[in-house]
């Protein structure tokens, strides 16, 4: 595929990178967001991608520990030298990856150059090795979706990526943000699933 750089863009496209969660690929991922992305101006462009470790039969952006971080890490690098992204969307292990990214975009001035992250049921490292990633805020904008009901996720797994203290937090970034508590349509509990509609006014 041909690099997409700003230049080439002269209707302001923005275009999401988007990163499946652990058991999942670019297409299981698409027809997650569906319902939200048929919400969406023409003008987003959403792009689905395979982790790396899919081509050899495996699964997910890494393991426990986070075994395979690197070679993601480094996926990640090469994928932003031949494509132009504004931002970051990403669910589950994918919202986990935005947040690793933006941190080290920052922590490590990385080639990583995208403006903005969504993360859905993420959470944050807390390895030893990667303490310095979240030792400052961060200057990204972004935006953390947090199930209350979440057993996978849970909160307190999510929302120390959302700190302002630690994290790319629209707190963190010095602009306003927003938090909205709801219940998923039909359904008393919230589970580690994709919102399907917008949240309420």
């Amino acid at each position: 595929m041909a690099p997409i750089t700003r230049e080439d863009d002269p209707m302001g496209t923005t275009r999401l990178l988007c990163l499946h969660g652990c058991h999942g690929s670019g297409e299981i991922l698409r027809r997650q967001i569906a319902p939200l992305a048929a919400g969406l101006s023409a003008h987003i462009d959403l792009v689905f991608v395979d982790a790396p470790s899919l081509s050899s039969g495996d699964f997910g952006w890494w393991h426990e520990g986070l075994r395979g971080w690197e070679r993601t890490r480094e996926w990640a690098i090469e994928l932003f030298s031949s494509q132009h992204f504004d931002g970051i969307f990403g669910f589950s292990q994918g919202a986990a990856l935005a947040g690793m990214l933006a941190a080290v975009r920052e922590a490590e001035s990385a080639p990583l150059p995208f403006d903005l992250a969504i993360m859905v049921g993420g959470f944050t490292s807390t390895l030893p090795q990667h303490a310095h990633l979240f030792e400052g805020k961060l200057s990204i904008p972004s935006l953390h979706i947090m199930g209350r009901r979440d057993s996978r996720c849970a909160i307190p797994c999510s929302w120390p990526s959302a700190s302002p203290t630690r994290s790319s937090s629209s707190t963190a970034a010095g602009t306003s943000s927003r938090a909205t508590w709801r219940s998923r349509p039909g359904s008393p509990h919230s589970w580690h699933t994709m919102p399907r509609s917008p949240a309420p006014e």
